[in-house]
């Protein structure tokens, strides 16, 4: 879409399609260029698995590189440069590979097992990585990587401080969270308080500058770290031991947060401290997404979305209105666009819905003649009118 989500056109020429029908893409992953939201890095799956790269916003596709890619992550400080993971085909291990000049350049970098990437939100070139029992650290944009130290356990979830580059949380499936305090060099075990022997690290996200780092956990909830990261407590004041699915941040307001648990949501305002129950489908079915929209203006803040009913918020979760014009009985994605704050776009069930006035009323807005289940939205961060499913 290149009307702010009015219209969709079909953006696949030159990607291979299945097969069988429906003979559409399979699209495993997108991610933006950092230099240029022309330039956009895919993966498909399925029969014909492969990383393609549209320079010209989707109006055609290069197949750079055949293979399965089932992570790609763009250099925040080198535009047209991106690291992605593959299979290396001899060992049955994972490996990286960084693409440079849009994809014409792809090199391997590392044999190292890394099955994810992420690169660090507020330090250049610097990223991480993990798979199987281990966290690996590149300081120069991927060109080289080192194993960290100290842990014990398969890691599951990773979150590096934003405000403290030195600090970085691991969540691992069975022996609790670690801690890093130096750049992910080396980790040591951080879980007095924590739950023994169960996974309630499933999720990490650091909260607030300080930070405190929640952790979403199964079966006993959230837990907090305070900002001076002495111990873990239980973040159940308002919320209860409850099985928690996902926790969500505001982009714009660190300390507020929504965590969802089993059949209902909850809203902490102090980075964990405390919780309470949000009116937004209490006993109906497991919620499916939030959605976090910049603050203020006429955009909600929050969408929430559970099976035939959807709730917006502007005051950052405090009051929640329905939206009975939200015509999805899933809602999948949600995304505000960054330079007209009322332009929402969702997906949910196999459609594309846009609303010009913060969510008010919705317009049907799927591609003609399309069948396909849409499960992300990205609007482009410089050009209003460009948005990316």
């Amino acid at each position: 879409s290149d009307d702010g989500g009015a219209s969709w056109t079909s953006a696949t020429a030159g990607i291979a399609t299945r097969a069988y029908p429906p003979a559409v893409a399979d699209l495993w992953v997108l991610e933006t260029d950092a230099g240029s939201s022309d330039v956009v890095y895919a993966a498909t799956g399925g029969f014909s698995p492969g990383l393609y790269v549209t320079t010209n916003a989707g109006v055609t596709w290069t197949l750079k590189r055949p293979g399965y890619y089932p992570w790609i992550a763009a250099d925040p400080a080198e535009p047209g440069s991106f690291l992605l993971t593959d299979i290396d085909p001899v060992s049955g291990h994972y490996c990286v590979w960084r693409g440079r000049e849009n994809g014409n350049v792809i090199e391997k970098v590392s044999d190292a097992s890394i099955g994810r990437v992420i690169a660090h939100p507020s330090q250049p070139h610097l990223f991480f990585g993990y798979a199987n029992d281990t966290v690996w650290v590149s300081r120069d944009g991927g060109a080289t990587w080192a194993a960290a130290t100290g842990l014990a356990d398969v890691p599951v979830s990773l979150a590096p401080d934003p405000a403290n580059p030195a600090q970085v949380f691991c969540g691992t499936a069975y022996s609790g969270a670690f801690r890093s305090t130096d750049g992910g060099a080396s980790f040591s075990a951080f879980s007095d308080g924590l739950p023994a022997g169960q996974n309630t690290t499933a999720q990490m996200v650091v909260a607030g500058n300080p930070g405190r780092v929640l952790t979403s956990g199964f079966p006993d909830g959230v837990f907090a770290s305070p900002p001076d990261h002495a111990a873990w407590g239980p973040s159940v004041s308002g919320l209860g031991a409850r099985v928690t699915i996902s926790i969500a941040l505001d982009p714009a307001r660190p300390n507020l947060a929504v965590v969802h648990a089993q059949t209902r949501a909850y809203r902490t305002p102090d980075g964990g401290a405390t919780w309470a129950e949000l009116p937004v489908g209490r006993n109906n079915a497991w919620a499916l997404a939030f959605g976090l929209g910049p603050a203020g203006g006429p955009s909600p803040a929050w969408l929430a979305g559970w099976p035939g009913l959807s709730f917006a918020s502007t005051d950052g979760g405090l009051t929640w209105r329905p939206l009975p014009e939200a015509p999805w009985g899933f809602l999948r994605a949600f995304a505000a666009s960054p330079a007209h704050p009322g332009v929402l776009m969702a997906a949910g069930d196999g459609n594309l819905w846009r609303s010009d006035d913060g969510g008010n009323t919705w317009a049907d807005r799927s591609p003609a003649g399309e069948v396909a289940g849409y499960w992300a939205l990205a609007p482009s961060p410089d050009d209003a009118a460009t948005w990316y499913v």
